[in-house]
């Protein structure tokens, strides 16, 4: 079975397959033994998404006025706040931001019913791609202000990156390629890869500069003070992780819009190829003798 194809559902139709003609007859592609040719082009699927499926559309379009009355909360609470206006704009900075809160569970929805309609993932394996795991391991157990226990938060960090990214972050994106209908799997790498090498870069250069901490001691005479130095990381780095973590967000809505119009297209086609088969099939029993 090739990558991102499924297995036989319900909503496949057994009319579709082609029954092989008996084994003393040699049709092309039919091979010794009466086995079929993996040049025999495939069975059809009857339809293309189950009769659960619903258009992801209105999530979509939920989403994106949930954003826009957000954003706009918060810039109106902004200029009122500027206009030192200190009766409304907490109100509306507020608003907009629970507003923001609603929009990114919708959206986490929005991607759900993609995934499910393709029977392709649900809402486990995306909370798990989602979620910045690594980053959680820099805040365990609290602060500390030794060198060995930011080394050590900052490899489990590394760890935690490099295989949430490779066994469920890779796993999700490969299959909501699938499910939005996208051809050319091997371009699905670039929702994933450019993310996690630019976290990666980021953590190790961290790790390298807490690694060469110095330690100095000083003293006036009657106190002594020991301070630990770090090297800064290069602004430039984080800029430069931060534009591709842009690219890769930009490039994985563009992949959501497509995906939702496509099955928006696919679903309502499935649809009425179901009412017109249940009309053919109503009419049929409504002829006497049928």
């Amino acid at each position: 079975m090739e990558h991102g194809e499924r297995p036989t559902a319900p909503y496949w139709s057994p009319a579709t397959v082609a029954a092989p003609p008996p084994v003393g007859s040699s049709p092309p592609g039919l091979v010794a033994g009466g086995s079929w040719s993996p040049l025999l082009p495939r069975p059809a699927r009857r339809y293309e998404y189950p009769a659960t499926a619903h258009s992801p559309l209105p999530y979509l379009l939920a989403y994106l006025g949930l954003l826009v009355v957000g954003f706009g909360l918060l810039v109106s609470s902004g200029v009122l706040a500027a206009s030192h206006d200190d009766e409304r704009w907490p109100f509306l900075a507020v608003c907009g931001a629970l507003t923001l809160c609603a929009g990114g569970l919708l959206a986490y929805a929005w991607i759900r019913r993609i995934g499910r309609n393709a029977e392709a993932f649900g809402l486990p394996l995306l909370l798990l791609a989602s979620l910045p795991w690594g980053w959680f391991a820099l805040s365990v157990g609290g602060e500390t202000t030794s060198v060995e226990g930011a080394m050590a938060r900052l490899a489990l960090a590394i760890l935690l990156t490099l295989a949430f990214g490779v066994l469920v972050r890779r796993t999700f994106v490969l299959r909501l390629w699938d499910a939005c209908g996208l051809g050319y799997g091997r371009f699905a790498a670039l929702l994933w890869l450019p993310d996690l090498v630019a976290e990666l870069v980021l953590l190790v250069t961290v790790f390298a500069h807490v690694a060469s901490a110095r330690t100095e001691t000083t003293s006036n005479g009657y106190y002594r003070y020991t301070r630990t130095t770090i090297e800064p990381v290069s602004p430039t780095l984080v800029v430069g992780v931060a534009l591709v973590a842009g690219a890769v967000g930009v490039a994985f809505f563009v992949v959501l819009i497509v995906g939702t119009a496509r099955q928006h297209v696919a679903i309502g086609r499935d649809r009425a190829q179901r009412a017109e088969e249940a009309a053919l099939a109503a009419a049929a029993r409504a002829v006497p003798g049928s």
